[in-house]
Protein backbone atom coordinates (compact mmCIF):
# COMPACT_ATOMS: atom_id res chain seq x y z
CA UNK A 1 0.00 0.00 0.00
CA UNK A 2 1.61 3.57 -1.26
CA UNK A 3 0.64 5.61 2.07
CA UNK A 4 2.26 9.31 2.25
CA UNK A 5 0.72 12.50 3.38
CA UNK A 6 -0.64 13.86 -0.16
CA UNK A 7 -2.74 10.43 -0.35
CA UNK A 8 -4.18 11.47 3.53
CA UNK A 9 -4.97 14.88 1.59
CA UNK A 10 -6.83 13.50 -1.64
CA UNK A 11 -8.33 10.88 0.62
CA UNK A 12 -9.89 13.70 2.26
CA UNK A 13 -10.64 15.70 -0.39
CA UNK A 14 -12.46 12.69 -2.12
CA UNK A 15 -14.78 12.03 0.81
CA UNK A 16 -15.82 15.34 1.44
CA UNK A 17 -16.42 15.60 -2.19
CA UNK A 18 -18.59 12.50 -1.98
CA UNK A 19 -20.21 13.46 1.11
CA UNK A 20 -21.07 16.48 -0.20
CA UNK A 21 -23.01 15.28 -2.97
CA UNK A 22 -24.26 12.67 -0.46
CA UNK A 23 -26.16 15.75 1.35
CA UNK A 24 -27.04 17.27 -1.84
CA UNK A 25 -28.45 14.43 -3.38
CA UNK A 26 -30.86 13.66 0.11
CA UNK A 27 -32.09 17.67 -0.05
CA UNK A 28 -33.37 17.18 -3.76
CA UNK A 29 -35.12 13.93 -2.75
CA UNK A 30 -36.95 15.91 0.31
CA UNK A 31 -37.63 18.63 -1.92
CA UNK A 32 -35.40 21.16 -0.26
CA UNK A 33 -33.24 21.23 -3.16
CA UNK A 34 -34.46 23.71 -5.99
CA UNK A 35 -34.48 21.67 -9.09
CA UNK A 36 -36.86 20.37 -11.64
CA UNK A 37 -36.61 16.79 -14.05
CA UNK A 38 -33.29 15.27 -14.47
CA UNK A 39 -31.81 12.89 -16.99
CA UNK A 40 -33.29 9.49 -15.41
CA UNK A 41 -32.20 7.18 -17.83
CA UNK A 42 -28.70 8.24 -18.10
CA UNK A 43 -28.45 8.08 -14.37
CA UNK A 44 -29.95 4.38 -13.97
CA UNK A 45 -27.36 3.59 -16.76
CA UNK A 46 -24.29 5.10 -15.06
CA UNK A 47 -25.64 3.84 -12.06
CA UNK A 48 -25.56 0.02 -13.62
CA UNK A 49 -22.12 0.88 -15.46
CA UNK A 50 -20.46 1.85 -12.27
CA UNK A 51 -21.60 -1.39 -9.89
CA UNK A 52 -20.11 -3.54 -13.02
CA UNK A 53 -16.94 -1.05 -12.89
CA UNK A 54 -16.57 -1.33 -9.24
CA UNK A 55 -17.25 -5.67 -9.30
CA UNK A 56 -14.57 -5.62 -12.18
CA UNK A 57 -12.26 -3.84 -9.62
CA UNK A 58 -12.34 -5.39 -6.64
CA UNK A 59 -12.21 -8.42 -8.49
CA UNK A 60 -8.85 -7.60 -10.11
CA UNK A 61 -6.84 -8.45 -7.03
CA UNK A 62 -8.96 -5.99 -5.12
CA UNK A 63 -8.37 -2.97 -6.91
CA UNK A 64 -9.62 -0.29 -4.31
CA UNK A 65 -8.50 3.12 -6.06
CA UNK A 66 -9.97 1.95 -9.33
CA UNK A 67 -13.63 1.02 -7.51
CA UNK A 68 -12.93 4.43 -5.92
CA UNK A 69 -12.34 6.29 -9.38
CA UNK A 70 -15.39 4.26 -10.63
CA UNK A 71 -17.59 5.54 -7.67
CA UNK A 72 -16.42 8.93 -7.58
CA UNK A 73 -17.42 9.38 -11.28
CA UNK A 74 -20.80 8.33 -10.73
CA UNK A 75 -20.94 10.88 -7.91
CA UNK A 76 -19.34 13.72 -10.23
CA UNK A 77 -22.02 13.07 -12.69
CA UNK A 78 -24.90 13.07 -10.16
CA UNK A 79 -23.62 16.48 -8.99
CA UNK A 80 -23.65 17.97 -12.27
CA UNK A 81 -27.40 16.57 -13.20
CA UNK A 82 -28.51 18.18 -9.71
CA UNK A 83 -26.81 21.56 -11.02
CA UNK A 84 -28.71 20.63 -14.47
CA UNK A 85 -32.01 20.47 -12.42
CA UNK A 86 -31.27 23.60 -10.50
CA UNK A 87 -30.70 25.58 -13.45
CA UNK A 88 -34.04 24.33 -14.42
CA UNK A 89 -36.50 24.18 -11.63
CA UNK A 90 -39.85 23.15 -12.20
CA UNK A 91 -41.48 20.03 -13.41
CA UNK A 92 -41.41 16.77 -12.69
CA UNK A 93 -38.65 15.70 -9.79
CA UNK A 94 -37.00 12.71 -9.84
CA UNK A 95 -35.91 11.40 -6.62
CA UNK A 96 -35.87 7.04 -6.99
CA UNK A 97 -33.06 7.31 -9.24
CA UNK A 98 -31.00 9.70 -6.51
CA UNK A 99 -32.56 7.19 -3.68
CA UNK A 100 -30.72 4.72 -5.52
CA UNK A 101 -27.85 6.07 -6.41
CA UNK A 102 -27.27 7.22 -2.62
CA UNK A 103 -27.57 4.33 -1.41
CA UNK A 104 -25.33 2.45 -3.92
CA UNK A 105 -22.47 4.92 -2.69
CA UNK A 106 -23.28 4.46 0.54
CA UNK A 107 -23.20 0.97 0.50
CA UNK A 108 -19.69 1.00 -1.23
CA UNK A 109 -18.41 3.11 1.56
CA UNK A 110 -19.72 1.45 4.35
CA UNK A 111 -18.08 -2.09 2.67
CA UNK A 112 -14.88 -0.33 2.99
CA UNK A 113 -15.30 0.71 6.84
CA UNK A 114 -16.52 4.52 6.31
CA UNK A 115 -19.95 5.72 6.94
CA UNK A 116 -21.54 8.26 5.18
CA UNK A 117 -24.96 8.39 6.34
CA UNK A 118 -26.30 11.74 7.81
CA UNK A 119 -22.31 12.33 8.51
CA UNK A 120 -23.06 11.50 12.16
CA UNK A 121 -19.95 11.07 14.33
CA UNK A 122 -16.25 12.18 13.61
CA UNK A 123 -15.82 11.46 10.38
CA UNK A 124 -13.05 13.19 7.66
CA UNK A 125 -14.73 15.62 7.06
CA UNK A 126 -16.04 17.20 10.88
CA UNK A 127 -12.58 16.48 11.77
CA UNK A 128 -11.37 18.80 8.95
CA UNK A 129 -14.04 21.25 10.23
CA UNK A 130 -12.38 20.66 14.14
CA UNK A 131 -9.27 21.54 12.97
CA UNK A 132 -9.60 24.41 10.93
CA UNK A 133 -12.32 26.33 13.17
CA UNK A 134 -12.10 27.59 16.90
CA UNK A 135 -14.64 27.08 19.23
CA UNK A 136 -15.07 27.95 22.54
CA UNK A 137 -16.36 25.02 24.63
CA UNK A 138 -20.05 24.91 26.07
CA UNK A 139 -21.20 23.38 28.51
CA UNK A 140 -22.68 19.66 27.29
CA UNK A 141 -20.94 20.14 24.28
CA UNK A 142 -19.34 17.01 22.28
CA UNK A 143 -16.37 18.36 20.79
CA UNK A 144 -16.79 18.07 16.62
CA UNK A 145 -20.21 16.57 17.13
CA UNK A 146 -21.63 19.55 19.14
CA UNK A 147 -19.19 22.11 15.82
CA UNK A 148 -21.14 19.85 13.58
CA UNK A 149 -24.49 21.33 14.74
CA UNK A 150 -23.33 24.61 15.33
CA UNK A 151 -22.20 25.26 11.61
CA UNK A 152 -25.77 23.84 10.58
CA UNK A 153 -27.56 26.35 12.85
CA UNK A 154 -25.30 29.22 11.55
CA UNK A 155 -25.89 27.86 7.89
CA UNK A 156 -29.83 27.50 8.39
CA UNK A 157 -30.50 31.04 10.41
CA UNK A 158 -28.68 32.90 7.38
CA UNK A 159 -30.95 31.05 4.98
CA UNK A 160 -33.66 32.00 6.97
CA UNK A 161 -32.15 35.78 6.18
CA UNK A 162 -31.06 35.28 2.69
CA UNK A 163 -34.69 34.00 2.03
CA UNK A 164 -36.13 37.05 3.35
CA UNK A 165 -34.01 39.38 1.40
CA UNK A 166 -34.83 37.58 -1.69
CA UNK A 167 -38.61 38.24 -1.30
CA UNK A 168 -37.98 41.84 -1.30
CA UNK A 169 -37.34 41.85 -4.85
CA UNK A 170 -40.81 40.18 -5.36
CA UNK A 171 -43.06 42.26 -3.04
CA UNK A 172 -44.57 44.88 -5.51
CA UNK A 173 -44.97 48.32 -3.84
CA UNK A 174 -41.98 47.87 -1.29
CA UNK A 175 -40.89 51.18 0.32
CA UNK A 176 -37.48 52.60 -1.24
CA UNK A 177 -36.06 51.76 2.40
CA UNK A 178 -37.06 48.90 3.21
CA UNK A 179 -35.75 47.71 -0.02
CA UNK A 180 -32.40 48.91 0.81
CA UNK A 181 -32.09 47.46 4.53
CA UNK A 182 -33.34 43.94 3.05
CA UNK A 183 -30.09 44.27 0.02
CA UNK A 184 -28.02 45.20 3.32
CA UNK A 185 -28.98 41.84 4.77
CA UNK A 186 -28.60 40.01 1.42
CA UNK A 187 -24.83 41.35 1.55
CA UNK A 188 -24.31 40.43 4.96
CA UNK A 189 -25.02 36.94 3.81
CA UNK A 190 -22.61 37.28 1.04
CA UNK A 191 -19.80 38.37 4.06
CA UNK A 192 -20.69 35.24 5.80
CA UNK A 193 -20.42 32.88 2.76
CA UNK A 194 -16.88 34.13 2.34
CA UNK A 195 -15.72 34.72 5.98
CA UNK A 196 -16.47 30.96 6.39
CA UNK A 197 -15.08 30.35 3.04
CA UNK A 198 -11.99 31.37 4.53
CA UNK A 199 -12.34 28.72 7.77
CA UNK A 200 -12.78 25.40 5.25
CA UNK A 201 -16.99 25.76 4.85
CA UNK A 202 -17.95 26.22 1.90
CA UNK A 203 -21.86 27.31 1.52
CA UNK A 204 -23.67 26.50 -1.62
CA UNK A 205 -27.02 28.79 -2.60
CA UNK A 206 -29.18 27.10 -4.90
CA UNK A 207 -32.79 29.02 -4.57
CA UNK A 208 -33.64 29.41 -1.63
CA UNK A 209 -32.03 26.94 -0.40
CA UNK A 210 -28.55 26.59 1.29
CA UNK A 211 -26.30 23.57 1.87
CA UNK A 212 -22.70 23.46 3.20
CA UNK A 213 -19.74 21.07 2.78
CA UNK A 214 -16.23 21.50 4.19
CA UNK A 215 -13.21 21.79 2.59
CA UNK A 216 -9.33 21.06 3.26
CA UNK A 217 -7.70 24.39 3.00
CA UNK A 218 -4.30 22.25 2.81
CA UNK A 219 -5.15 20.88 -0.58
CA UNK A 220 -7.12 23.60 -2.47
CA UNK A 221 -8.19 27.24 -1.83
CA UNK A 222 -11.87 27.48 -0.25
CA UNK A 223 -14.53 28.47 -2.74
CA UNK A 224 -17.63 30.05 -1.65
CA UNK A 225 -20.90 28.70 -3.10
CA UNK A 226 -22.83 30.42 -6.06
Amino acid sequence: MDYSDGAMLEARRLLCAVAAFVEDARAYMRGQLAGGPVQEDVLWERLGRTKGAVQAALADDFDTPGAVDAVMDLAHHGNRQLKAAAEAAGGPRSPAVFGAVVSYVEQFFETVGISLAERQGLGTCDAILWAVIPVCPTPGASGPAALHSVVEELVRFRQKVRQFALAAREAPGEAQQQLLERRTLLEACDVLRRDLAAHGVSIKDRGGVSTWELLDPRTEDPKPGS
